[in-house]
C-alpha cells in the first residue's frame, strides 16, 4: 500500500518554513542541526547501515540484520540477491559493494524464501512471511506472517503479488524454480505457523502457469496442518523433489518425503526415520552427485526421546536418492567453540537456526549452519567437521539461516545469518558484505532530549546501539536487546534490556555514560535486577517505562515480568507492587503510567488489561470487551489527563486502536478507516493544533487528527516495514519511527502550537 501524505496546506507550508531555519541556534545554545538533513515531507532513514563496534563489545564486523535467505545470479558473480526478515528484497550487482532495496513498497516485508529461475534469471519469486520459528523462540514473538508470493520478471524492478489467497498469513520456507524453459512450474514449502498467521493451509503448493493458479500437492498425502521446512530439487530430474516435514513442536509426520512425478504423488523417502522426536529439518542435494542428500534433524518440542529438543537430534545422509538413509555422526559437541552452549553447532534452537548446503562440485563437502557455522570435508565422516565461523569476535555473526553459492569459479559460499551476509574465499576468511545494508531489527528505541544526533535502540540479536549523526550507528551491548529508554533531565543516563529472558537473570542494564566506556576504560553498563526476576514468568523482551523526576537525580521505572515492580532510585532497587486484583495468568506485554498522576499505572498482560489509581497496590480489571484476542502490544496515557488512555492491538480483525476517557470503565474502538493489520505502537502530539495521534502498524505509519475518526497514511518513502516505536521529541520536532526490519526512519514535524 502507498503512503499518501495528507496534510493541511498550512501546516506543510509551517513545517517546511521551520525545516529552513533548522540551524545550530535552533535548539537552545548547545545544540547543532542533525548531520543527516530531515524535511516535512519526506521520511529519511538514519541507520544502521550498517551498526559497527568500534571495540565495545568484542565483536569487531559490521552488522545489518537477519537474512533468511540468498538467491545468486548463475552466471554473474557479482549480483546477489537476499530476503531480510522484516526488509525485504535487496539486490547488489557489484558483489555487495553496495545494495538497493527492491519490495520496499509492498503490501509486506517479512520474507521467508527467494529463488530465481535457472533458465532466465530475471524471473524471480519472493516467499514472503518467515518461517523460522519454533517453541524455542516462542516468546520473542519475531517472527512473522505473510500475504503471499511477489514474482518479478526484470530483475527486481517491478513486482506481482500472486497467491495472495493460497498464502494469506502464511510463512513460506522455501521455493524451487523448475530449470526448464519457459520457467513457469515453481513450488513454494509453506512452513510452521507464524506469529498472527492462520494454520491449515501448509504443504507443497504448485504452479504450472507461473504462479497464476496453485495446487497443494500434499494436502492429501502428507498433511495441510503442519510445518513443511524445507524443499530441493534433484538437479538431474525435474520431477523429483524432497520435502522435509519439520514441525517444530514436533508432530507424528515430521519426515522426508519424496516425489518422483513432479508432486502428483508423493511418499516417505525411504527408511528416514519419521516421527514426533524429530523437530525441524534441514535437507541439501549435492548437484554433482544427486544422490547424496544430508538432513539435519533438530529435537522436537516433544522433547525427543533423548531430550534433545532444539539440539541436533541426528545428522542422516542418503547415496541412492533417498531409498536408504544412514544416520552420521553428529559433529563434536564442544565444536562451537566461541559459544557458551556447548550443546552442539545448533546449540538450543535448531527450529529457528539450521540450514545446510552441499559444495555444487564436491558432494563430500557439506556445510551445517546453526548458532555457528561448520563445515565436513568428508562427507560427515566421524573426525571430518570443524567450525569454519564462531562469531565469537570477527567473521559472519552467529545465527545462520540461509547458505547458497555464487557464480565463480570455483563457487564461492554465501552465508546469511543474523547479522547480516558473508561471503567466503577459498582460504576460509569471509568478506563482509553488509556494506549500507539497512535491515537491522529494532525492539526499543527512545531519542535524545535535545541532541538531534544522538539516539538509542535495542535490537534483535544485534545489540544495544547508539546513534551518532551517521547511518553506522555504534553497538554498545552484544547479544538481543529489547527496550530503551534516556533521562529525559541528565540523558547520560540511559536504561536498557540486553539479552532479555536470560535465565542468568543479567537482563536489565543502565549505564551513565550514555552507554560509553567510562572515562578510565571501564564498562559503564550496570546489570539492576530483583533477584526476583529469575523464576518469574516473563516474555523474552519485558516492558518497562521510564518517568525522570525533575526535582531529584534519582528515576522512576515499570518493569513488567508476572506482574509489575517499580524502583523509584534509578533502578538501584525493586519493590513489587500490589497483587490484589491482578488475575493475570500470562507475562506483563506492556505498562504505562500517568505523566500527570504518578499513582495512576496501566498495564496489559495476555488478553487483559489493568489500571491502578493507587500506584499499584490494587488493580482493577479494564478489558475491552468483545474481541476475540484482547492482545495490546502497547499502552499510551494522555500527558494531560490520567484517564485518557489509547491501547493498541497486534492482532488481525476486530479493531486496532482503542481509546477510553474514564480510566477503562468504557472503551472507543478508534481504528476508523485503518487498514486491517496489527498496530504495535503509539505517540500522541499534545502540542499539535489539532491534536495528532499516530499509529505504528505492520506496514507503516498513519496519523489522526481527529482522535481516530479518520486516519491517513503519514508522510512520504516510509517502507512498509512493521513499525515497532513512534518517538515525538518536540525539542527537536522530530517523528522517529523504528522499525523491525529497515531499522530508525525520521520526519520533521511542524512547530508545536505553543511555538516552540
Amino acid at each position: 500500500m502507498g503512503h499518501i501524505l495528507i496534510r493541511p496546506l498550512s501546516w506543510v507550508l509551517s513545517a517546511v518554513c521551520m525545516f529552513s531555519v533548522f540551524n545550530p541556534g535552533g535548539f537552545g545554545e548547545d545544540q547543532h542541526a542533525a548531520a543527516i538533513p530531515l524535511d516535512a515531507l519526506n521520511w529519511t532513514p538514519i541507520g544502521p547501515a550498517p551498526s559497527m563496534d568500534n571495540g565495545r563489545t568484542g565483536y569487531s564486523e559490521d552488522s545489518s540484520g537477519r537474512i533468511v535467505a540468498i538467491a545468486a545470479h548463475p552466471i554473474d558473480p557479482n549480483t546477489l540477491y537476499i530476503a531480510a526478515a522484516g526488509g525485504g528484497v535487496w539486490k547488489t550487482v557489484d558483489g555487495g559493494a553496495s545494495w538497493t532495496p527492491l519490495t520496499d513498497g509492498q503490501s509486506t516485508l517479512f520474507m521467508g524464501a527467494i529463488a530465481l529461475a535457472p533458465s532466465n534469471p530475471d524471473v524471480m519469486y519472493a516467499g514472503t512471511g518467515e518461517a523460522n520459528m519454533g517453541p524455542s523462540k516462542a516468546e520473542r514473538h519475531n517472527i512473522y506472517y505473510g500475504l503471499g508470493v511477489l514474482k518479478s520478471i526484470d530483475g527486481g524492478g517491478s513486482w506481482t503479488l500472486l497467491g495472495a489467497a493460497e498464502f494469506y498469513r502464511s510463512a513460506i520456507s522455501k521455493i524451487v524454480v523448475d530449470p526448464a524453459d519457459p520457467p513457469a512450474t515453481v513450488y513454494v514449502a509453506v512452513g510452521a505457523r507464524p506469529v498472527n498467521g492462520l494454520s491449515g493451509n501448509s504443504g507443497i503448493w504448485k504452479s504450472s502457469d507461473g504462479g497464476v493458479s496453485w495446487t497443494n500437492t500434499t494436502r492429501s498425502s502428507i498433511s495441510m496442518t503442519v510445518g513443511f521446512s524445507d524443499l530441493v530439487m534433484d538437479p538431474s530430474d525435474h520431477l523429483t523433489l524432497y520435502a522435509a516435514v519439520g514441525e517444530p513442536g514436533g508432530d507424528a509426520g515430521n519426515g522426508v518425503y519424496v516425489t518422483t512425478d513432479g508432486g502428483m504423488s508423493w511418499a516417505p523417502a525411504g527408511n528416514f526415520p519419521v516421527g514426533v522426536d524429530n523437530g525441524r529439518i534441514s535437507i541439501a542435494i549435492a548437484a554433482s552427485a544427486p544422490g547424496t542428500i544430508y538432513a539435519a534433524v533438530a529435537g522436537s518440542g516433544q522433547g525427543g526421546s533423548d531430550g534433545s529438543f532444539g539440539r541436533l537430534y541426528r545428522m542422516m545422509k542418503t547415496t541412492d536418492r533417498g531409498a536408504t538413509w544412514s544416520a552420521l555422526p553428529n559433529p563434536p559437541t564442544n565444536i562451537c567453540q566461541g559459544s557458551t552452549m556447548r550443546t552442539n553447532y545448533l546449540a538450543l534452537a535448531g527450529d529457528y537456526h539450521n540450514t545446510l548446503a552441499v559444495d555444487p562440485t564436491n558432494a563430500d563437502l557439506v556445510y551445517a549452519g546453526g548458532i555457528c557455522l561448520v563445515r565436513s570435508i568428508a562427507g560427515g565422516a566421524t573426525g571430518s567437521w570443524s567450525s569454519i565461523a564462531e562469531g565469537t569476535s570477527n567473521g559472519p555473526h552467529r545465527d545462520h539461516h540461509a547458505l547458497a553459492f555464487d557464480a565463480n569459479n570455483p563457487p564461492r559460499l554465501l552465508d546469511g545469518n543474523d547479522g547480516g551476509i558473508w561471503r567466503m574465499a577459498p582460504d576460509l576468511s569471509f568478506e563482509n558484505l553488509n556494506t549500507n545494508l539497512q535491515i537491522t531489527q529494532f525492539v526499543g528505541f527512545d531519542l535524545h532530549p535535545n541532541d538531534p544526533n544522538r539516539a538509542h535502540g535495542g535490537t534483535q540479536d544485534t545489540g544495544v546501539m547508539k546513534y551518532q549523526g551517521d547511518v553506522r550507528w555504534l553497538r554498545q551491548l552484544r547479544g538481543d536487546g529489547g527496550t530503551f529508554a534516556v533521562n529525559a533531565l541528565s540523558p547520560n543516563r540511559v536504561y536498557a534490556i540486553s539479552r532479555a529472558g536470560e535465565s542468568d537473570n543479567n537482563w536489565f542494564k543502565r549505564s551513565s555514560n550514555d552507554g560509553d566506556p567510562n572515562p578510565d576504560g571501564t564498562g559503564s553498563w550496570g546489570t539492576h535486577v530483583s533477584d526476583d526476576w529469575a523464576q518469574q514468568r516473563k516474555n523474552f523482551y519485558p516492558p518497562f517505562v521510564l518517568q525522570s523526576n525533575s526535582s531529584t537525580s534519582r528515576d522512576r521505572l515499570l518493569v513488567g515480568t508476572d506482574r509489575i515492580y517499580e524502583t523509584v532510585n534509578g533502578a538501584t532497587s525493586w519493590q513489587p507492587l500490589g497483587l490484589d486484583g491482578w488475575t493475570a495468568t500470562e507475562p506483563v506485554d506492556s505498562v504505562a503510567a500517568a505523566p500527570s498522576r504518578p499513582e495512576t499505572l496501566y498495564a496489559s498482560a495476555g488478553s487483559h488489561t489493568f489500571a491502578s489509581t493507587d500506584r499499584g497496590v490494587s488493580w482493577l480489571q479494564i478489558d475491552v470487551q468483545g474481541l476475540r484476542d484482547p492482545h495490546f502490544a502497547a499502552l499510551l496515557v494522555d500527558p494531560r489527563d490520567s484517564q485518557v488512555l489509547y491501547a493498541v492491538r497486534d492482532r488481525f480483525d476486530g479493531g486496532h486502536v482503542f481509546r477510553t476517557t474514564d480510566g477503562g470503565q468504557n472503551w472507543s474502538d478508534v481504528s476508523g478507516n485503518l487498514p486491517n493489520l496489527p498496530a504495535n505502537s503509539v505517540a500522541f502530539d499534545a502540542d499539535a493544533s489539532p491534536n495528532i495521534l499516530y499509529v505504528g502498524t505492520d506496514a507503516g505509519v498513519y496519523f489522526s487528527s481527529d482522535l481516530g475518526a479518520t486516519w491517513s497514511s503519514f508522510g512520504v518513502g516510509l517502507p512498509n516495514a512493521q513499525v515497532v516505536q513512534l518517538k515525538i521529541n518536540r525539542t527537536t520536532n522530530v517523528l522517529a519511527a523504528a522499525t523491525h526490519g529497515r531499522g530508525v526512519w525520521e520526519i520533521l514535524l511542524p512547530p508545536s502550537a505553543s511555538g516552540r
